[in-house]
């Protein structure tokens, strides 16, 4: 692999895929391994609770979304010597595919890394973990997870493998971890608090959220275990934010519990968390802070509530902002940020929609399809790469999976 010059231009790659000097094509071996490699990460997965419980210190990372460059970055500054010497764990809050260049190969990567250091590595689900997310080309075109993988397997003729691989990959993200504790005093997941901190259990006895989170059974699907779970145990995780000032007359109405209100920015059936219920969580818990991602703050982190509340975002330059990317360094007696710095060009920022508006914008690209349809070929719109790619296809089921060795240490270069 070669690392090529990279202005961060929205979509453009920082590195290529070459072959070496005795001609070994490096991306067919990696395609090859992929099947593997997503069996032995699940496999790997389901050893680890859906809440990690996990002791400083520990790197802290939050969305990447296929910036492989950053993630690189990171990893020469703090892992450089290798994973199994590092000192602290490695905890990755979720969201590494969609909208950056490389989402395949860095997906890759941090399974490769898991399957290697099934205790030192850590990975957590996000919302671009859902295969309505991340499978959707039509609304994320060249950046979606899926039509990068695609235009990967073209690359080596091996595009057949698509619905395969993909299927691997999927059911990998259903069996991710949701949640983990630090020292058991710093509580991490992706989005936010789930509103069922405010709604009493009807199972006996006092029972804290933290018991209720690992109550949750993996693999979770995403239609039944967390789009149709009454308590949106999963969904909240996945998708909530904290409240801005503008949300606050909002609280408790819609039929969401008191510390939550109606996410006017995503939509649906996304809510936003207050500093109502932020207290009850850290009482109820015994966690002193909570920490998350989801959203690109200007200089990769971001404090609320009182400090009780960081979002830390992994990748510098998302969508073509300025902002940074930081890490979080977690210890006994600290919590330490490490940023990149800012660029010089500050543009608008990216929309962050949820499932229910990306649902809004097919619909209207559907609208003019059939517009366009009218006055044009009537097939003309719903063939080619983008509408095969993004067409329903019936799940297969996968056998659960086996325990397996896969040496990835002399496997070829990887990116």
């Amino acid at each position: 692999p070669v690392n090529q010059e990279f202005d961060y231009a929205h979509g453009t790659s920082s590195h290529h895929w070459t072959n070496d000097e005795t001609g070994v094509n490096h991306l067919l071996r990696f395609v090859e391994l992929l099947p593997e490699l997503c069996e032995a990460a699940t496999m790997a997965f389901t050893t680890d609770d859906v809440l990690l419980e996990l002791e400083s210190p520990s790197y802290v990372l939050g969305d990447l979304h296929g910036n492989y460059k950053d993630l690189m970055y990171f990893a020469a500054n703090f892992w450089r010597a290798g994973v199994d010497i590092c000192p602290g764990n490695l905890l990755f809050l979720g969201d590494y595919v969609d909208r950056g260049p490389h989402s395949v190969e860095l997906m890759a990567y941090l399974l490769a890394l898991k399957v290697l250091y099934p205790r030192k590595v850590f990975l957590l689900r996000g919302n671009h973990e859902l295969e309505s997310v991340c499978g959707n080309v039509d609304y994320y075109g060249v950046g979606s997870f899926r039509h990068q993988l695609y235009e990967l397997l073209v690359m080596v003729k091996r595009e057949a493998l698509l619905d395969e691989l993909w299927q691997r990959l999927m059911l990998a993200f259903d069996w991710l971890p949701l949640a983990a504790t630090i020292d058991k005093t710093v509580f991490c997941c992706h989005a936010g608090i789930p509103r069922a901190i405010m709604i009493p259990t009807d199972k006996p006895g006092d029972r804290t959220i933290l018991e209720r989170i690992k109550d949750l059974q993996r693999p979770l699907n995403e239609d039944g275990d967390i789009d149709g779970a009454d308590d949106c145990m999963a969904m909240d995780m996945l998708w909530s934010d904290p409240a801005s000032g503008r949300d606050l007359p909002l609280m408790g109405q819609h039929g969401l519990p008191p510390g939550f209100a109606l996410n006017l920015d995503r939509g649906g059936d996304a809510c936003v968390f207050g500093e109502e219920a932020v207290d009850r969580f850290m009482q109820q818990t015994g966690c002193d802070f909570m920490l998350r991602a989801h959203q690109p703050p200007d200089k990769g982190i971001k404090y609320q509530t009182g400090a009780r509340v960081v979002t830390v975002f992994s990748s510098s330059h998302y969508c073509g902002l300025s902002n940074s990317a930081a890490l979080i360094v977690i210890s006994k007696a600290s919590m330490d940020i490490v940023t990149t710095g800012p660029a010089e060009t500050v543009t608008d920022r990216p929309g962050s929609p949820s499932k229910f508006q990306m649902q809004q914008a097919a619909q209207e690209m559907q609208q003019l399809a059939v517009d366009e349809e009218d006055n044009d070929d009537d097939d003309a719109l719903t063939t080619g790469p983008a509408a095969s790619l993004s067409a329903a296809k019936p799940k297969a089921k996968l056998a659960a999976p086996v325990p397996m060795k896969l040496d990835l240490q002399d496997q070829g270069t990887v990116i």
